[in-house]
């Protein structure tokens, strides 16, 4: 089977694609993938096979399309064109082609000329584009969900999210398979799509490490907070800063940030939280972005994982970022804001706190629960190391993921 995988990035932040095609691969499957470059992506340009994979690549930059040289005034045009043609009831999917916008269809003709029996699209906006590529020759779609366009979104015009939307409801109920990384986003698009086969769960984990961190600690407790982009303003880093500069005794402790920096002033601004919250800036630490390889062997030096980002979407609610399994297989405590699906994790395994509310002070209390003493927090932990080597791991989650595909060989 030819298996094509859409993608709106160059997959060289995108770990999760990552490890789904490369699983397939592996499985014997013939896994091409057709990505978008943009002008930070000259490190992967010259890319064109790797670990099985064959890849594709749509440039942005392209020069001689001349929907590329005009791309803005060609986007205002194709969603002014999608917004006349839904407000006038047309149906949702005949408008796709111009709603997508120029660079998907660039990526719906460069994935529909592979012949691919099976057309995954990863997120919702590349959807529309994987279906005009399957639709050329008849071949099955699969879904990949990653967010819930349910709701306002600072994104997406609100008339282009309605269409979307509805684009999402015409289409999931005729997709071969549907997975997602929530249950609860799951649960969702189940009864509100009414797909034909349940949305199965592939959960975004890492890859299981082989050497188990060090558990005994010294010095000053070590909170983590990392994420791909880092800001003053979000990621719960000024929530963290203000928490631990209220009170003598976790002054003390250090805060480590890792993860790309939005701006050259961020960590001038992150500074700038410290100061204004009496928290010392020699116990605050900024560094450079990991490989997946090497995140997790960096992150065991810390002992709490922080997972205190703005709910500020159902999406951001609903869903469990990867960097919850990524504290676990690094062995660390996880201090968490009560979003239910994290909340759910962690207190099955038992290896962290979850906050009562979302506000500094339950944050505080949270984290006071953790400094009351030292072997409570090495069995915290050594759960969330367990959960992850027995659990919450990429080789547990791909049997999901191929057990979906090989049934489509089955024909059920």
């Amino acid at each position: 089977m030819r298996i094509v995988s859409l993608v709106n990035n160059s997959l060289a932040r995108d770990g999760r694609v990552q490890r789904q095609v490369h699983a397939l691969a592996a499985a014997g499957y013939d896994v091409h993938v057709v990505g978008v470059l943009s002008d930070r992506d000259d490190d992967v340009r010259g890319l064109k096979r790797a670990n099985g994979v064959t890849y594709h690549w749509v440039d942005r930059r392209r020069r001689g399309n001349l929907r590329a040289r005009c791309g803005w005034v060609v986007s205002v045009a194709d969603r002014a064109a999608a917004r006349t043609l839904y407000s006038l009831g047309i149906r949702p999917f005949s408008v796709a082609a111009r709603l997508v916008g120029p660079t998907y269809r660039l990526l719906a003709r460069a994935a529909g000329r592979l012949g691919g029996d099976l057309y995954i699209a990863n997120d919702l906006n590349t959807l529309p584009s994987a279906w005009i590529a399957a639709g050329k020759r008849g071949a099955m779609v699969g879904y990949d969900i990653h967010e819930l366009y349910r709701e306002e979104d600072p994104r997406i015009d609100n008339t282009l999210r309605a269409a979307i939307v509805q684009i999402e409801r015409e289409l999931l109920p005729k997709v071969a398979f549907a997975t997602t990384v929530s249950p609860l986003i799951g649960c969702i698009l189940q009864l509100d799509c009414q797909p034909r086969h349940p949305i199965q769960l592939v959960r975004n984990v890492p890859q299981l490490t082989t050497s188990a961190p060090v558990m005994r600690r010294s010095g000053p407790l070590k909170f983590l907070i990392h994420s791909a982009n880092l800001s003053a303003k979000a990621q719960g880093i000024p929530e963290l800063i203000r928490v631990l500069g209220r009170h003598e005794q976790t002054r003390s402790c250090e805060i480590h940030l890792r993860g790309r920096l939005t701006r050259a002033t961020e960590e001038q601004a992150i500074q700038s939280l410290a100061v204004e919250a009496s928290f010392p800036l020699q116990n605050l630490f900024i560094h450079p972005p990991a490989t997946a390889d090497d995140l997790v062997s960096l992150a065991s030096a810390c002992d709490v994982g922080v997972v205190a980002y703005a709910p500020d979407s159902i999406s951001k609610l609903l869903t469990i970022p990867n960097r919850v399994f990524e504290y676990m297989m690094a062995g660390l405590a996880i201090v968490t804001l009560p979003y239910p699906g994290v909340r759910a994790i962690v207190e099955e395994e038992r290896c962290g706190v979850v906050a009562s509310d979302f506000d500094d002070t339950a944050l505080e209390s949270a984290i006071g629960k953790l400094l009351v003493g030292e072997h409570e927090l090495i069995n915290l932990r050594e759960r969330a190391r367990c959960a992850a080597v027995m659990k919450y791991n990429w080789g547990c989650e791909q049997q999901h993921l191929l057990r979906v595909v090989a049934a489509l060989g089955d024909g059920s």
